[in-house]
């Protein structure tokens, strides 16, 4: 009879319900079935009395060992870190192998055409020749340039100028990397800008165009007689614009601390020194910032070569003060300073002038801001600077990070 026929599950429209995770340890699989967490078995249908069924008569065990729902819950949500991390694992795997089964095809394909094995190589080498090519067509077709020229040294101590180029093109305004250049021997004003001009002969660029030149201000590039702007200048038929880099003036206005406060973070230098410098000492202490549930886990070294350092250092001190006076404490370390008001004011202050000045110094960074902008913000951080003054005369602290 047409009555009795037994109606079917799938038509019954069944879908999981998420209690039944905590009920009975299932979760949903992809397909939309319950997948069993304890032994990983998959049912053919959502159906309550089914998964009651399975979890009673298979794992009556893992009922009795967590009698309570809160033991119970606490187990399941392990079970279900474990299911993840394990999918997570399969995925990773999955996707390395069909990397490799990829790259076995690709070589198939290359071996068979009786291609060179650098054959994609030379590919990637032709793709980059094609984008630089394009590059500096843009470039050749402009009507001015700007050029902004910094020397530094690699890792290798190898020196090196760095040739940025700003010019107008079809598309707007473009900022790109024209060089990265060697320089063997000695680093004279001379020996950089033979270097810059030829860069810019090789790659046909006509040096009439340049209208301003932007450099770090040292005295090999700006030297009335022998630095990089006077020798581009003669040889340039007009008139150029020359500037000094506005962060590099940024970070060496930020440097001319009072002698006082540069006290104050020589004795922050040499107390992170002292912890970072032992491997037992620092070993202990990134142990003690753990146990304590400290906001940091360790210290931050100071760099001299990265002016956003000295920020990051302070501000790192200042909120770890109270678990670094108590680690030189259990060490036998006496640094009184550390309890002295006016020693503590000094060093807030500079905490809090550094991040003021790391504020600024990531504003100016970026690609394609205009001078005007660049000058915007300098202004505006010198408005904040008196209004900060004014604040300090009428002992209002709000704006400041840290107060006393």
């Amino acid at each position: 009879m047409a009555s009795g026929k037994k109606k079917r599950t799938e038509e019954e429209n069944r879908e999981f319900n998420q209690d039944w995770t905590e009920s009975f340890a299932f979760i949903c699989n992809a397909d939309g079935l319950p997948t069993c967490l304890i032994c990983h078995e998959k049912l053919a249908h959502n159906k309550k009395s089914n998964l009651e069924r399975h979890f009673t008569t298979k794992h009556t065990q893992f009922a009795g060992k967590y009698p309570t729902s809160d033991a119970q819950k606490k187990a399941v949500e392990e079970l279900q870190k474990k299911q993840q991390s394990s999918s997570m694992l399969s995925n990773w795997a999955q996707s390395s192998n069909n990397v490799n089964l990829a790259s076995f095809a690709v070589s198939l394909e290359i071996a068979q055409r009786g291609k060179t094995f650098t054959d994609v190589q030379d590919r990637a080498a032709k793709m980059s020749s094609n984008v630089t090519h394009m590059q500096v067509e843009d470039i050749q077709l402009a009507s001015a340039l700007s050029l902004a020229i910094d020397e530094s040294c690699d890792v290798k101590d190898t020196a090196q100028v760095t040739l940025f180029v700003r010019y107008m093109s079809s598309q707007g305004p473009k900022e790109e990397l024209l060089g990265l250049l060697p320089l063997s021997g000695q680093t004279r004003g001379e020996d950089i800008a033979n270097a810059v001009q030829k860069c810019l002969e090789d790659n046909g660029i006509n040096i009439n165009k340049i209208v301003s030149i932007a450099t770090d201000g040292a005295r090999s590039m700006t030297g009335i007689h022998r630095g990089v702007t006077s020798i581009l200048q003669k040889k340039i038929n007009h008139e150029i614009l020359t500037f000094h880099c506005i962060i590099h003036q940024e970070a060496l206005c930020a440097q001319t601390f009072p002698a006082e406060i540069v006290e104050v973070m020589n004795l922050v230098i040499k107390i992170i020194n002292s912890i970072l410098a032992k491997a037992l000492y620092h070993l202990q202490f990134k142990d003690f910032l753990e146990e304590i549930d400290g906001q940091f886990s360790d210290l931050f070294l100071h760099n001299k070569v990265r002016w956003l350092s000295r920020g990051n250092i302070l501000q790192c001190f200042a909120l770890c003060l109270s678990e670094i006076k108590a680690f030189l404490n259990e060490k036998g370390i006496d640094h009184p300073e550390l309890e002295a008001d006016k020693w503590l004011q000094k060093f807030n202050f500079m905490v809090d002038t550094t991040m003021k000045l790391n504020e600024l110094n990531l504003k100016l960074q970026g690609k394609g801001n205009p001078a005007y902008t660049l000058l915007e913000e300098v202004v505006c951080f010198e408005k904040k600077k008196n209004h900060f003054f004014l604040l300090k005369t009428w002992r209002a602290v709000i704006y400041f990070i840290l107060k006393i």
